[in-house]
């Protein structure tokens, strides 16, 4: 139906969540669905849509423990259920509470959470072994050293090139664009300890991001995911001005998300989602 309030056409969901969703029994049972689809494609796709989903989850979490944060997170196994993409996106909610908590603020803080949630994955691949029902599952008997070692491969990758975004037959692989992101918010880091001016803010955003997009891969999907932890450390006020105000439907945008954080309770509005008709069941 695409996004009726903007009138604009319906656009691709990605085959994963397309090839889920329509089934009769995703309603009663999400997670089984979702690894039925994963069965059948033999467990040849990890792709990326859960964790350019997840960003806005770490909003949600802001009130939540880190554990919670992990867990949440985690409840992406309705749609992509790949071990992966599960320690990626619980990787990344945590890293957007931390920071836009403030409590992330240097490299080592990234670190810490990444090492710290590599012991969380191994544990939960652990007790998820032991079901008999998952027990043939090949990112469960994958050898735990050469996924922590490939997630560790990315998160610490040095340049673009180290990630080889225009691989083939890895296009839209989660960890391209995990670790994608986390490079620009170690670069962004890096140079806000070095200066801390505004005028450096405003130029961790355009280059990078253009440099991103020019290196290939799923673009769109990368440049997203980036920009969400970027924004999250330096917020909307560092966005270049010529993009951030000459979006189409700039002010619908931002009344969305003046929404969206009144609701969650990271800024306080008079949002009404009753009396917002594009929240209704036909908006």
């Amino acid at each position: 139906m695409g996004l009726r309030a903007l009138d604009t056409l319906s656009l691709g969901l990605g085959r994963t969540v397309e090839g889920i969703l329509p089934s009769k029994s995703y309603l009663d049972d999400p997670e089984g669905t979702a690894r039925k689809f994963c069965v059948m494609g033999k467990y040849k796709a990890v792709p990326n849509g859960s964790l350019m989903r997840t960003h806005p989850l770490g909003l949600r979490c802001l009130r939540k423990s880190v554990e919670e944060s992990f867990q949440i997170a985690a409840d992406f196994v309705v749609t992509h259920v790949d071990l992966r993409c599960v320690v990626s996106c619980a990787i990344v909610a945590a890293l957007v509470r931390g920071l836009v908590l403030t409590k992330i603020y240097e490299e080592r803080h990234v670190d810490e959470l990444i090492e710290t949630r590599l012991a969380w994955y191994n544990e939960r691949r652990e007790k998820e072994l032991q079901r008999l029902d998952r027990q043939d599952e090949p990112s469960l008997l994958r050898n735990i050293n050469n996924n922590i070692a490939e997630v560790s491969q990315h998160a610490t990758a040095q340049k673009l090139a180290d990630l080889k975004l225009d691989e083939s037959y890895k296009i839209g692989y989660v960890y391209k664009t995990f670790g994608s992101a986390i490079l620009h918010l170690r670069l962004a880091l890096r140079q806000l300890k070095s200066s801390g001016q505004l005028f450096s803010q405003l130029t961790i955003f355009e280059k990078p991001i253009t440099d991103l997009a020019i290196e290939g891969d799923d673009t769109d999907t990368n440049a997203c995911f980036a920009y969400a932890l970027l924004g999250a450390l330096l917020c909307y006020k560092v966005l270049p001005p010529r993009w951030r105000n000459s979006l189409r439907h700039g002010t619908w945008l931002m009344e969305k998300s003046g929404g969206l954080c009144d609701v969650l309770g990271v800024a306080k509005g008079s949002y009404s989602g009753s009396r917002d008709k594009d929240a209704a069941e036909d908006g």
